[in-house]
């Protein structure tokens, strides 16, 4: 459920869609990419044997109007190390189950872990839209890795520097203007949207050959994964910092309920880009259309049927699991205690 700071206003709606990020990958090294090991990563211990104990993982708050509050609840229990799933980067972090928690923050990308499991699966967490703290100017430099990040296949280049020059861009960021940094990212994310097609049937990638390199050269086609991956390959290829995403693309709103449902099939990849000092921009390279046809294959009678056993389980939940005293006693007229 997303709503305001306060929690009092909705947030969400029927036909918006929200990307709920996890994992993030952001060092590409034998062929795939992975969580680099020189993250700043702080450790936080959270008591939480009381409701209302929050975490504060921002040095530094945005105005009001640009929070956002989800209320996140899981269908089974989370397995220790479970990202924390959020849309933006964390403000604040509370988990409603009782109990100690490790949270393990980094500081660098805002990828956010609970080291334990829980039995429950709940938060409630902050974070701001469209909103990243400024550095201060002294530490652009340390921050901003513009010109110093590559990608190691000449192939992979070559297409990207082609593909700048027939825009009219200078492929070489020593010498681009930084405002046109933005501007280069999105051609790479509307030719991969353009170019190839949206399959979860992607052919398997011989041993011998860059998984990236054989996306882009040979298959032609493959899933949010092969587009994540090649749209942060081009921008990288250009001198431009990107870093691929892990978590689900939210689009499934319960009106009833006045909440997103999230599921396994929402699982998605797209891209971060480092468009100026301290800014990431969302970026998605996989085609919206063909990904939406192919998901809403299966559907039918089949979901309809899956909806109204989630119906009766969640009434379940609220109604008898979680019957409390004070409940029964507002139901049946007497006291609460």
């Amino acid at each position: 459920r997303l709503t305001d700071q306060t929690g009092d206003r909705l947030m969400g709606a029927p036909g918006q869609r929200y990307y709920l990020r996890g994992i993030v990958l952001d060092t590409y090294a034998q062929r795939r990419w992975t969580q680099g090991d020189r993250r700043p990563v702080r450790t936080v211990i959270h008591e939480t044997r009381e409701r209302g104990q929050p975490v504060r993982l921002s040095r530094v708050f945005p105005p009001k109007q640009a929070i956002i509050r989800q209320e996140v609840r899981f269908r089974s229990p989370l397995p220790p190390d479970s990202p924390v799933f959020l849309l933006h980067r964390p403000l604040q972090v509370e988990f409603t189950d009782p109990g100690v928690s490790q949270i393990v923050l980094d500081e660098r990308t805002g990828w956010l872990k609970r080291a334990d499991g829980s039995a429950r699966g709940e938060y409630v967490a902050l974070s701001a839209a469209a909103w990243e703290p400024r550095p201060d100017p002294e530490r652009v430099r340390e921050i901003s890795r513009r010109g110093e990040v590559s990608f190691p296949s000449d192939r992979v280049k070559e297409l990207a520097r082609s593909l700048a020059r027939e825009a009219n861009i200078d492929p070489d960021p020593a010498t681009r203007d930084p405002e046109q940094d933005a501007s280069l990212a999105r051609l790479f994310e509307s030719y991969l949207r353009n170019t190839y097609p949206y399959t979860l049937q992607a052919p398997a990638v011989p041993l011998s050959v860059e998984p990236t390199e054989f996306f882009l050269f040979e298959a032609k086609r493959g899933h949010c994964e092969y587009f994540a991956s090649a749209l942060a390959a081009l921008c990288r290829a250009t001198g431009i910092d990107a870093r691929v995403i892990g978590g689900y693309l939210v689009s499934e709103y319960d009106v009833e309920r006045e909440l997103f449902l999230v599921r396994q099939w929402d699982a998605h990849a797209w891209v971060e880009v480092n468009t100026a000092p301290g800014l990431w921009q969302v970026m998605d390279a996989t085609p919206a259309s063909q990904r939406e046809a192919l998901h809403e294959q299966g559907s039918g009678l089949s979901r309809a049927w899956r909806r109204f056993l989630e119906k009766i389980e969640v009434a379940w939940d609220t109604s008898v699991v979680a019957f409390d005293e004070t409940t029964q006693a507002r139901l049946i007229g007497g006291r609460e205690r």
